[in-house]
């Protein structure tokens, strides 16, 4: 069995620019081999936004998902914005 198999690698949603600077926001684990896979957040890293918010992915239990389905829970919960 491949790694593929089993294990998400890349995420398939696209997150919102930043609500506060509209700036395209970061995806991580950038390197999940050196930073692990069992987690995602999605970040506003421009130094000019006032905010730069964070969001997790949110998950009380680490599996075998893959970092790309923890990006994609992550991206999901950015992604929330009230009407």
């Amino acid at each position: 069995m491949k790694k593929s198999d089993y294990k998400q690698w890349d995420h398939k949603l696209v997150p919102l620019p930043c609500p506060f600077c509209g700036k395209a926001p970061h995806i991580g684990p950038h390197d999940p081999s050196i930073e692990g896979d069992a987690f995602g957040f999605v970040a506003c890293l421009n130094s000019r936004c006032a905010v730069q918010p964070e969001c997790r992915d949110g998950s009380k239990q680490a599996d075998m998902r893959g970092p790309g389905a923890y990006k994609d829970l992550a991206i999901k919960r950015w992604n929330r914005r009230p009407k």
